[in-house]
């Protein structure tokens, strides 16, 4: 297995932590995702009662699709005109949907020490990045409130060797029952290759084969600005 880290720190690192996946207890845990051991951090959610239908609706809107880089007041305010404009039912629903999106972004800031962020919130019916990867960025947290969630591997069912050159996600994963599965309404927290503290990979992940049965998904991902740049 390749890491950034000398062998010496690596061997430190090791013996104080003996895995590289952040299972958190509560929100505020994901900010220990910026230690150098971990790779991703897991938020294990139950489904939010006070805007699931809110939730169901808005899965239900096949070009449902807000994007945007700002501040986190003014995606607030822009998503929430957005949400409005479909005319939904319940106001109460919209407005704890959007406290939950508040407090995502909220961490998302803290634990990145951004003041902008890329943001998307969008009805997925592909199925986008079907190869195992990792991803040039910093940090992206991701959050499937409907639909088959995001596929992760932890760093010892990857053989690494055939990272640059595999073209399967057979010959890339050494066993295919490990493939971990975020459910609905779980956070996740991806450490990127560009992350300064790396030590233990970028972490490996996919997006869910949902096309061929017509399936969708409701996708909330937010991303830091320094995406794409090596």
């Amino acid at each position: 297995m390749k890491y950034i880290a000398d062998t010496e720190e690596y061997i430190q690192i090791k013996s104080e932590h003996q895995s590289h996946v952040l299972n958190c207890n509560s929100i505020e845990d994901i900010i220990q995702i910026n230690q150098p051991i971990y790779n991703i951090a897991v938020l294990q959610r139950s489904l939010d009662s006070s805007f699931y239908h809110l939730v169901n609706e808005v899965a239900n809107i096949p070009n449902f699709h807000f994007k945007e880089t700002s501040s986190k007041t003014k995606i607030k305010i822009n998503l929430s005109h957005y949400l409005k404009s479909f005319n939904f039912n319940s106001s109460s629903e919209i407005n704890n949907f959007l406290s939950d999106i508040d407090q995502l972004i909220s961490v998302f800031l803290t634990t990145t020490k951004s003041y902008k962020v890329q943001f998307l919130l969008t009805v997925v019916n592909t199925n986008m990045c079907e190869l195992f990867h990792t991803d040039i960025n910093e940090l992206r947290l991701l959050c499937t409130y409907k639909g088959k969630g995001t596929l992760w591997v932890e760093n010892d069912n990857i053989n690494w060797h055939e990272v640059n050159c595999c073209k399967t996600n057979e010959a890339l994963i050494i066993n295919q029952t490990l493939i971990h599965e975020a459910k609905p309404f779980e956070v996740l927290m991806l450490k990127g290759a560009l992350h300064k503290f790396n030590n233990s990979q970028a972490i490996m992940h996919r997006s869910p084969t949902i096309e061929e049965t017509k399936q969708h998904r409701l996708l909330l991902r937010i991303d830091t600005q320094n995406f794409g740049k090596l």
